[in-house]
């Protein structure tokens, strides 16, 4: 298995699997990165909306070859309450 990290626009990067951390405050999904969920046709938000990301840390949900992104499959993984970044990771 060949795992890279890389800074860059998630929407642009060609992938198997874009891995977006997502914040579950009060039921508000963020993920740090808006423009993503844009690209998405905010089809986080409609996950996280419609019960189908669990609000448990860990939780997750994959979409396969979303439209507006260049990745293959965008996995989606709860992280708890709180603000996205380095340290909830």
């Amino acid at each position: 298995m060949d795992i890279s990290v890389r800074s860059t626009r998630p929407a642009t990067h060609r992938t198997g699997a874009l891995v977006v951390p997502v914040s579950l405050d009060k039921r508000r999904a963020r993920t740090g990165d808006e423009a993503l969920d844009a690209a998405l046709g905010a089809r986080i938000r409609a996950l996280v909306d419609g019960g189908d990301l669990g609000t448990e840390r860990g939780s997750s949900a994959v979409l396969h070859a979303p439209e507006g992104v260049a990745a293959e499959r965008v996995v989606l993984v709860a992280i708890g309450d709180g603000d996205v970044d380095d340290a909830a990771l």
